[in-house]
């Protein structure tokens, strides 16, 4: 049933926002953490978007990666309060419909001077979904030597796990050769010992 809804709405949608390349201007109703999308209001018309350009983490893949029901619970608590920091409910925001996915439209989402995606890649709280936009790529690098967000000390393996990163293994350095010193004397060869003639006195007393 839940599934028909969002198929009706977003057909709904489409037939109201004209065109796919216009912007059109919704206001944020919140995150809904277990499909990983972002809720939205037009007039009496629900949007519910997921990310064109960058991935969130659901909380099917961060469930792979936590086993403990309490640590599970204060993850998705952490999760939602962080990226309602940027993407705040109430607040409207510049929506662009790039395509319809099977039970949600797939959105650029900004506002007046941001590209929101790139902004919560850069707080470390999404990953780019490919690796052909070198701003997002740069960022998700600087995000995770950084240490922000999900990628700090308290979420940092949790969300490696849930993104499928793999920390590369550190090789040991390479001892350079030892080169013997000008001052080290070079190591004495021994000359081949050769028979000498042995000339035997006797004194006669």
């Amino acid at each position: 049933m839940k599934k028909l809804i969002f198929i009706f709405l977003s057909l709904l949608v489409t037939s109201a926002c004209a065109r796919n390349d216009d912007f059109i201007v919704a206001k944020f109703l919140g995150f809904v953490q277990d499909e990983d999308r972002l809720l939205f209001k037009r007039g009496k018309t629900r949007l519910m978007c997921k990310f064109s350009e960058v991935t969130l983490i659901s909380e099917k893949q961060v469930a792979k990666c936590i086993k403990d029901k309490k640590d599970l619970k204060t993850f998705k608590k952490d999760q939602k309060n962080m990226i309602e920091k940027f993407i705040v409910p109430t607040q409207r925001y510049f929506i662009k419909i790039r395509a319809e996915g099977k039970n949600e439209l797939i959105c650029d989402i900004s506002t007046e001077k941001s590209n929101l995606g790139l902004d919560l890649v850069r707080a470390g709280l999404a990953m780019p979904k490919n690796d052909d936009k070198e701003a997002f790529v740069k960022a998700s690098v600087l995000a995770i030597e950084g240490e922000k967000g999900f990628f700090g000390k308290k979420y940092s393996k949790v969300s490696k796990c849930a993104f499928g990163i793999k920390d590369e293994p550190k090789s040991k350095p390479s001892e350079p050769k030892k080169e013997p010193s000008a001052e080290q004397p070079a190591p004495k060869t021994e000359e081949p010992t050769q028979n000498k003639p042995t000339i035997e006195m006797s004194i006669n007393e």
